[in-house]
């Protein structure tokens, strides 16, 4: 949260000075929207977006998480096995064009 406000607050001030918008993106490495967004919005409003677009989810299944890491469960891990790799077809295989005649 404190980088938003850093970048909401500097994003700000170069606009106030005059920069144009392309440049504060890229000094900031936000994109254009972004310093719009800023520019026309108070600090709160975007994270009150930010909080309105997260995942919840899983929001009802994080204490059971969180008690299984503090009884120290961790995932199983799989027994699937893999694929083998693909292979590259031969140069005398069904791609090789046909003689004619």
């Amino acid at each position: 949260m404190d980088c938003a406000r850093r970048h909401h607050e500097e994003n700000n001030h170069l606009v106030e000075i005059g920069y144009p918008i392309s440049e504060i993106a890229r000094r900031l490495g936000i994109d254009r929207k972004t310093v719009r967004r800023y520019r026309d919005t108070g600090f709160d409003v975007p994270l009150a977006c930010a909080r309105d677009r997260r995942n919840v989810l899983l929001d009802e299944f994080k204490p059971s998480l969180h008690a299984a890491c503090a009884r120290g469960v961790a995932a199983r891990p799989s027994r699937r096995r893999l694929p083998p790799p693909a292979r590259a077809p031969s140069a005398g295989g069904s791609c090789a064009r046909a003689s004619h005649g």
